[in-house]
């Protein structure tokens, strides 16, 4: 599929090819707190090296909880509507996050 954009007078062209997207937003906090529970370095040290995954096993496991998450979320009710719950997902969420890419407190 072809897309073609204009945007103040700005004209660019771009191909989508067999495009799956999941968007999962995950605050730097919980990302530096979890961080430091499991290596602890201060979560202030915490550094992202890289976006791509550590391995296509870790890829494919991720995609998997950011499914997983993302499926919770949308059902309604949700239930991530509980706070437990919700907690729970988001630290198995942000510990996924840190063993799928490449980071400064996790080896």
């Amino acid at each position: 599929m072809t897309r073609r954009c204009a945007w103040s007078g700005f004209r660019s062209g771009f191909d989508l090819h067999d495009i799956n997207l999941s968007v999962l937003r995950l605050f730097i906090q919980r990302l530096e707190r979890t961080a430091e529970g499991i290596s602890g370095l201060p979560g202030s040290h915490l550094r992202f090296d890289e976006l791509t995954p550590v391995s296509p096993q870790m890829h494919r496991y991720w995609r998997a909880v950011v499914k997983t998450a993302n499926g919770a979320l949308m059902e309604r009710p949700s239930p991530l509507g509980s706070a437990l719950l919700a907690r729970e997902m988001a630290h198995h969420v942000a510990v996924t996050a840190l063993h799928t890419f490449p980071n400064t407190t996790i080896i």
